[in-house]
């Protein structure tokens, strides 16, 4: 409840015994990239090694190497240990082995792609298809995991005749995963109504938020059946959750959501996440709710010195992202949210205090980290140091990465080297496939059918001249159409104004905004105009 990072504290105590059932644990839910790291690389193996102890306590066997058990799990049941008293009869352990196992497969693969490793995670998923061929659900895993649409296309359809018959071998949650991708290739993939029907058993309340409850569920509980499930579970914070938003028409308040949850919020993070992220409240409210995040998981700390931030408080939000980032147990998580403090102390005076927290961010590892310490040598003007840390990330992270390319085109503008542009260019070209485009307000007619749009608004961004309903349309003389556009150009210096145009009431205007460190602390996304309704 208190987030996967924190239960790490608690299994470095555990019983080693134990070790596959607590990494199940600290895999699920919301996954930190340090229980990634210390669990991902090694479940299957765990999950293997738990398949062999039971396999012996079960049937007494001596062979349990890793293809006898898996071959337990594919084939007829073993004969019990007349010894043994059986808790659990051998299909539905059987099942539950095969879902934990093919859960771990995905996990093991998806950490390596997310340590910037595709090649290596495509050479992962080749390696667990020989490892684990013959057994339908662990076919699956391999399809989840693999990024190639030619292997998930060739592969769904086999797939789904091959589980029709253990269906309760994957979780709801893995049904919708899947036939989610294979809808993607348009491959043949059974209605889940076939395994889940009904979608929740009678008198239990379990995974909901993956049948009843499921966002876009094409047969939804109705208000009373959610009633039902809160009293028949009601520290199941998504239940509670769902009855506060389905009770009122429209967003609940804060408020109704707190009350709702009731003692939830005194300790479940995903409970604390959501209320911040969804629910509608004010300044003051969203700042409470991330304080007490901070305070149920102090690794989402940064969640509470954004909203300190938000309402240009900058003093104290300097101070909690300084202390979260120092005593942060997830490494990785805190070198990706450095950005801003760096460019803060640079600015106040403090580039001593800058660097040495970028250096330890970049000494992470991540890309973020990495990028955080190429920003502050390049604002220093020491251009030698931070190109190379900017190519090192573009190499390794290519397709999340776009310092290298911001970089070149800072650099373009500020000496005019047009060979910086259009290396610039070229690696920001998924976002600016025709170039660049150079307008004024003049530039534009009738309004927008693209640009950016506030999601969220604070103090911070009302003194540096916006407004809520303001639809960013150009940044610095260049048009901006989407989050990518608005991501680079926003980069294309580290001081001075954030020179807008801006579609507000009815017509196009230039908006000089002179937020510190060239930072709204706003939430952004792209533009689409909502159709217009037909008579």
């Amino acid at each position: 409840r208190i987030g996967s990072q924190r239960s790490l504290d608690v299994i470095d105590t555990a019983d080693g015994r134990s070790r596959a059932e607590w990494s199940r644990i600290a895999l699920s839910g919301q996954l930190s990239v340090e229980a990634g790291n210390r669990f991902a690389a090694e479940g299957v193996r765990l999950e293997l090694e738990e398949l062999q102890r039971t396999a012996a306590e079960y049937a007494g066997a001596t062979d349990t190497t890793p293809a006898t058990v898996l071959g337990l799990l594919a084939n007829t049941p073993p004969t019990a240990s007349p010894t043994l008293t059986r808790v659990l009869d051998w299909p539905l352990w059987r099942d539950s082995a095969a879902r934990h196992l093919a859960a771990r497969v995905v996990s093991s693969v998806r950490q390596v792609r997310n340590q910037g490793r595709p090649e290596a995670a495509e050479d992962r998923v080749q390696e667990l298809s020989r490892t684990l061929a013959g057994l339908p659900t662990l076919r699956y895993a391999v399809l989840m995991a693999s990024q190639d649409d030619a292997v998930l296309k060739a592969e769904a359809e086999g797939v789904a005749r091959a589980l029709a018959a253990r269906p309760f071998g994957l979780p709801p949650a893995a049904w919708n995963a899947l036939e989610a991708k294979a809808a993607r290739v348009r491959s043949p993939w059974p209605i889940e109504d076939q395994w889940f029907s009904p979608w929740v058993l009678p008198g239990t309340a379990m995974g909901l938020v993956d049948r009843s409850l499921q966002p876009g569920c094409r047969r939804p509980a109705t208000l009373d059946e959610i009633a039902q499930y809160h009293a028949l579970a009601p520290s199941d914070w998504w239940v509670a959750y769902s009855l506060a938003w389905r009770r009122v028409p429209g967003k609940p308040t804060m408020a109704s959501v707190r009350a709702h949850l009731g003692p939830l919020v005194e300790f479940d993070r995903a409970a604390l996440w959501h209320m911040r992220e969804y629910v509608p409240g004010s300044a003051s409210e969203l700042r409470d709710v991330a304080e007490e995040l901070c305070t149920v998981d102090h690794d989402s700390c940064n969640d509470y010195a954004l909203q300190l931030l938000i309402a240009g408080d900058d003093q104290r939000a300097a101070a909690v992202y300084d202390d979260w980032f120092v005593t942060a147990s997830d490494r990785v998580k805190a070198s990706q949210h450095l950005t801003w403090l760096v460019r803060y102390y640079v600015e106040t005076g403090r580039a001593d205090r800058a660097e040495a927290l970028a250096r330890e961010a970049a000494g992470v590892g991540s890309a973020d980290g990495i990028a955080a310490l190429a920003d502050f040598y390049d604002m220093q003007g020491r251009f030698a140091e931070a190109e190379p840390l900017y190519r090192r990330v573009q190499q390794r992270y290519a397709d999340t990465a776009g310092g290298l390319a911001a970089y070149h085109l800072r650099r373009w503008r500020a000496t005019g080297d047009d060979a910086a542009k259009r290396e610039g260019l070229a690696l920001a070209e998924r976002w600016f496939p025709d170039g660049l485009e150079e307008v004024t307000p003049a530039s534009f007619e009738g309004a927008p059918r693209d640009g950016m749009r506030l999601t969220s608004f604070g103090p911070r961004a009302d003194r540096a001249g916006l407004r809520p309903a303001d639809i960013v349309v150009a940044i610095d003389g260049f048009r901006v159409r989407s989050y990518g556009h608005y991501w680079y150009l926003s980069r294309l210096a580290h001081r001075g104004p954030l020179n807008l145009i801006v579609w507000r009431d009815g017509r196009y205007q230039r908006i000089s905004a002179k937020p510190p460190q060239r930072w709204l602390a706003v939430g952004l996304a792209t533009y689409e105009p909502q159709p217009t309704a037909t008579p």
